[in-house]
Protein backbone atom coordinates (compact mmCIF):
# COMPACT_ATOMS: atom_id res chain seq x y z
CA UNK A 1 0.00 0.00 0.00
CA UNK A 2 1.48 3.27 -1.12
CA UNK A 3 1.70 5.96 1.79
CA UNK A 4 0.33 9.58 0.73
CA UNK A 5 2.92 12.42 1.40
CA UNK A 6 1.80 14.51 3.93
CA UNK A 7 4.16 18.20 4.53
CA UNK A 8 5.60 18.42 7.30
CA UNK A 9 5.00 21.71 8.50
CA UNK A 10 3.66 22.58 12.01
CA UNK A 11 0.36 23.19 12.70
CA UNK A 12 -0.61 26.66 13.06
CA UNK A 13 -1.44 25.97 16.37
CA UNK A 14 1.61 25.42 17.94
CA UNK A 15 2.67 28.59 16.82
CA UNK A 16 0.13 30.19 18.42
CA UNK A 17 0.87 28.24 21.50
CA UNK A 18 4.13 29.46 21.61
CA UNK A 19 3.52 32.97 21.36
CA UNK A 20 0.86 33.37 23.92
CA UNK A 21 -2.12 33.41 21.15
CA UNK A 22 -0.34 36.67 20.10
CA UNK A 23 0.65 35.77 16.66
CA UNK A 24 3.13 37.45 16.52
CA UNK A 25 1.69 41.32 16.74
CA UNK A 26 3.01 43.22 19.00
CA UNK A 27 2.74 46.75 19.75
CA UNK A 28 5.53 48.27 21.44
CA UNK A 29 6.20 51.07 19.73
CA UNK A 30 5.34 54.60 21.15
CA UNK A 31 5.60 57.91 19.80
CA UNK A 32 5.10 59.61 16.55
CA UNK A 33 8.48 58.14 15.40
CA UNK A 34 9.88 59.28 11.94
CA UNK A 35 7.18 58.77 10.39
CA UNK A 36 5.40 61.83 12.08
CA UNK A 37 8.59 63.96 11.08
CA UNK A 38 9.07 62.61 7.37
CA UNK A 39 4.93 63.69 6.94
CA UNK A 40 5.18 67.08 7.50
CA UNK A 41 8.38 67.21 5.06
CA UNK A 42 6.04 65.31 2.49
CA UNK A 43 3.58 67.32 3.08
CA UNK A 44 5.33 70.68 1.90
CA UNK A 45 7.53 68.96 -0.60
CA UNK A 46 4.41 67.18 -2.44
CA UNK A 47 2.96 70.26 -4.10
CA UNK A 48 5.95 71.98 -5.34
CA UNK A 49 7.12 68.66 -7.17
CA UNK A 50 3.76 68.81 -8.43
CA UNK A 51 3.68 72.41 -9.95
CA UNK A 52 7.58 71.72 -11.33
CA UNK A 53 6.28 68.36 -12.79
CA UNK A 54 3.43 69.92 -14.48
CA UNK A 55 5.52 72.78 -16.01
CA UNK A 56 7.98 69.97 -17.57
CA UNK A 57 5.52 68.22 -19.36
CA UNK A 58 4.06 71.50 -20.61
CA UNK A 59 7.46 72.30 -21.84
CA UNK A 60 8.16 68.51 -22.91
CA UNK A 61 4.92 68.01 -24.84
CA UNK A 62 6.12 69.48 -28.38
CA UNK A 63 8.90 66.80 -28.20
CA UNK A 64 7.27 63.92 -26.99
CA UNK A 65 4.72 64.18 -29.57
CA UNK A 66 7.64 64.39 -31.76
CA UNK A 67 9.12 61.52 -30.40
CA UNK A 68 5.88 59.59 -30.23
CA UNK A 69 5.57 59.96 -34.28
CA UNK A 70 8.91 58.41 -34.96
CA UNK A 71 8.44 55.75 -32.50
CA UNK A 72 5.58 54.91 -34.33
CA UNK A 73 6.78 55.43 -37.52
CA UNK A 74 9.90 53.25 -37.06
CA UNK A 75 7.99 50.61 -35.70
CA UNK A 76 5.41 50.49 -38.28
CA UNK A 77 8.17 50.06 -40.84
CA UNK A 78 9.71 47.19 -38.91
CA UNK A 79 6.63 45.33 -38.81
CA UNK A 80 6.30 45.63 -42.63
CA UNK A 81 9.87 44.62 -43.15
CA UNK A 82 9.75 41.71 -41.28
CA UNK A 83 6.32 40.77 -42.76
CA UNK A 84 7.65 40.91 -46.39
CA UNK A 85 11.02 39.21 -45.51
CA UNK A 86 8.92 36.30 -43.98
CA UNK A 87 6.61 36.26 -46.86
CA UNK A 88 9.11 36.35 -49.00
CA UNK A 89 10.98 33.45 -47.72
CA UNK A 90 7.70 30.94 -47.47
CA UNK A 91 7.49 32.00 -50.88
CA UNK A 92 10.67 31.07 -52.17
CA UNK A 93 10.37 27.85 -50.57
CA UNK A 94 6.89 26.47 -52.14
CA UNK A 95 7.39 23.83 -54.38
CA UNK A 96 10.82 22.49 -53.05
CA UNK A 97 11.75 19.49 -51.47
CA UNK A 98 13.41 19.03 -48.57
CA UNK A 99 16.79 16.91 -48.57
CA UNK A 100 16.83 13.86 -46.71
CA UNK A 101 19.52 13.82 -43.86
CA UNK A 102 20.86 10.67 -43.15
Amino acid sequence: MRVSYTEAAPDPEVYRQALGRDLGVYSNQTGAGLGGFLKKIFKSVIPIGKTILKQGFELAKPGLQDAGNQLVGAASNYAVNKIESGAKRIIDNVGKRKVDQL
